[in-house]
């Protein structure tokens, strides 16, 4: 998961050679049903295309029924804090630090891609989306 999720931090900064690990903190901790549910059924609401929400709605429903009926783990929501350096547009080395997520309904921390874990909320789709909106906008 580190691996994937440097890999979608560096892609988005400006300068992204000049990119240097200081540290990393992990965090993994249960997801409640509830809260499980709600963020499948953000995640879900969030596509435009109906087809896929609906295998999405079924998928999660499969999901739940696991998890109540004890037959699949409980979800994880594993958390990593990095903390790096890198030059800024302007070339000057910035500290800063980012949250990378993955919530994770086998409790693996490999299941990690570049396209389900989120770094500072957004996943590298949405954060693509951003960025083309705001160039649209220009």
């Amino acid at each position: 998961m580190t691996r994937v999720c440097e890999q979608v931090l560096v892609d988005r900064l400006r300068a992204p050679s000049t990119y240097k690990r200081i540290g990393i903190d992990h965090y993994s901790d249960p997801v409640p049903l509830e809260e499980f549910q709600k963020i499948k059924e953000d995640e879900i609401a969030n596509s435009s295309d109906a087809n896929w929400q609906d295998f999405q709605r079924r998928m999660l429903k499969i999901g739940i029924d696991g998890i109540t009926s004890g037959s699949q783990r409980a979800p994880i929501m594993f958390k990593k804090y990095i903390r790096y350096d890198a030059a800024n547009a302007y070339g000057t080395p910035i500290r800063d630090l980012s949250e990378c997520t993955l919530l994770s309904e086998k409790g693996s921390e490999s299941e990690a891609t570049l396209f389900n874990v989120r770094v500072d909320g957004t996943t590298r789709q949405e954060y693509l989306i951003k960025l083309i909106k705001e160039s649209n906008q220009n």
